[in-house]
């Protein structure tokens, strides 16, 4: 049996919401450099790239009002941070996990799936991303 796996693909805007959301930020876009918003655009930066692969480095950092050094910045610092700070990997790991399990498989064959079935997945999903 084939069976296909759809990746989500979320914008960065909703990526970004689901950060402030997750850490309870107003802003990611806030000039503060505090270390709090500096973690968290980290956490964005790492997220943008896995899943949003196909956007550039400057249009993930223009989502923050930052520029594309800065999201290099971030991605290198990743690995040291989350040894002094394992919070960030457990949101980044979280999100990731909301992400990742909203994927849907779809078998071909008498275990297909139907549009209806879909629809309603997706809808579910939706609601618990908060985006309707």
């Amino acid at each position: 049996m084939d069976e296909q796996t759809i990746t989500p693909t979320i914008s960065l805007a909703a990526l970004k919401h689901l950060v402030e959301k997750e850490l309870n930020i107003k802003d990611l876009s806030n000039k503060c450099r505090s270390r709090e918003l500096a973690q968290a655009r980290f956490v964005y930066f790492k997220l943008s790239r896995k899943f949003c692969p196909l956007r550039s480095l400057t249009a993930i950092g223009r989502e923050v009002k930052r520029d594309h050094a800065t999201v290099i910045n971030g991605l290198k610092k990743w690995d040291v941070e989350i040894i002094y700070d394992p919070y960030m990997e457990m949101v980044y790991d979280k999100i990731s996990s909301i992400l990742t399990n909203s994927s849907i498989t779809v078998s071909a064959g008498e275990n297909a799936m139907t549009f209806q079935i879909l629809e309603e997945r997706i809808s579910k999903l939706e609601e618990k991303l908060c985006f309707v």
